[in-house]
């Protein structure tokens, strides 16, 4: 899934199926509703560095909620009572452990032909006082085999030429300034470098591996050290081909967090604090 910035916000689904209203105020209530974490971008430089960082408050629950939307929607998990009301499982829990939904209402605040709009965010018992509905969808699902969320620490890990060439000279611009002043040579040794590195770490705890689905597509996540070897710079998409982890392309810290935290929470990991 890609994030809030690299996206034109009228091209989330969630905006064509309903009005949203005000749409940040409503997230704040959510964020106090549920069990506390960061929902900020991690803050070790390269997202400003990179030119990726956002000033909107909570971006990462921005995105997950709108990304959640599109896998709801992927899997026809909206619960629809046409003519009283529409909601689905947003996979999030209150400190009491109850599911979140988004509820929505039809639309007669603002038309622009919208059937929805969102009421807000509610739990279960609460909208069973709203409604008299206690049947509720379940949460968005991201993989099938739960085994794909462990990377095998058996396997070796390989980032093929036509990889690191997209990773250093397509973005290069992802990378840290004072890495960008080096010369191709001194960039690819830092890369080979780092990723024998992230090789180690994970095969020291498999738990170092974040999971993430993208494009249709469930990846394990990697950290990238290329300043500090106790700070990750990126995030290098790796995924199981055949007998082996395949390195593709590496992505900012705030992506990653954007599209790891629709999978679990990053609060703890090498994405918000220093791997050891």
């Amino acid at each position: 899934m890609a994030g809030y910035n690299r996206y034109k916000q009228q091209t989330l689904p969630l905006n064509d199926f309903a009005f949203l209203g005000h749409f940040q105020s409503k997230l704040d209530l959510l964020k106090n509703k549920i069990i506390k974490e960061n929902w900020d971008y991690p803050n070790f430089g390269i997202i400003e560095e990179a030119g990726n960082g956002s000033d909107m408050e909570n971006p990462i629950l921005y995105n997950y909620i709108h990304h959640t939307f599109i896998r709801i929607l992927q899997e026809r998990k909206i619960y629809f009572r046409h003519g009283e009301f529409a909601c689905f499982n947003t996979g999030l829990f209150t400190k009491s452990l109850q599911d979140i939904y988004m509820y929505f209402a039809p639309n007669y605040v603002e038309k622009r032909n919208k059937e929805w709009y969102l009421v807000g965010f509610f739990t279960g018992v609460a909208l069973f006082k709203k409604t008299g509905h206690s049947n509720w969808p379940p949460r968005a699902n991201y993989f099938k085999t739960p085994t794909k969320l462990t990377y095998d620490v058996r396997l070796p890990l390989e980032v093929l030429r036509k990889s690191m060439g997209h990773i250093i000279e397509e973005n290069f611009d992802r990378l840290p300034k004072e890495i960008q002043q080096l010369n191709k040579v001194g960039i690819k040794s830092k890369f080979e470098q780092a990723i024998k590195n992230a090789e180690i770490l994970v095969k020291r705890d498999y738990r170092i591996a974040l999971p993430q689905f993208y494009r249709m597509q469930f990846q394990l996540l990697l950290p990238i050290c290329l300043r500090n070897p106790t700070k990750a710079d990126l995030a290098l998409s790796v995924f199981k081909h055949i007998n082996v982890y395949e390195g593709t392309t590496c992505l900012p810290l705030d992506w990653a967090a954007q599209n790891t935290r629709l999978i679990a929470p990053i609060d703890g990991t090498w994405l918000n604090r220093s791997i050891y």
